[in-house]
């Protein structure tokens, strides 16, 4: 069985959380409070499970080839630690 890597399956999470967390925020004005405590605990999971995306990336960044493919490596980790 091949080993997939994990860092890819993970980033949805946040991606997901955190557009839910501002869709929530923008409910919270029509629909009240309820709402914005989702948002925080959407925003809460969304950075946990980014740091599971980070560490899983980190871990498999050791099987990148040398060459083009560890440049966009390292372009994709700069352009994220620029976004965070």
């Amino acid at each position: 069985m091949a080993r997939h890597p994990l860092h890819p399956a993970l980033v949805h999470f946040p991606i997901a959380c955190w557009s839910l967390a501002t869709a929530a925020d923008f409910a919270g004005l029509w629909l009240g409070e309820a709402t914005w405590r989702w948002s925080a605990g959407l925003l809460a999971v969304g950075c946990a499970m980014a740091v599971a995306a980070m560490a899983a990336g980190l871990l498999e960044l050791a099987r990148v080839p040398e060459g083009r493919a560890m440049r966009d490596a390292y372009a994709h980790m700069s352009a994220m630690l620029l976004a965070l």
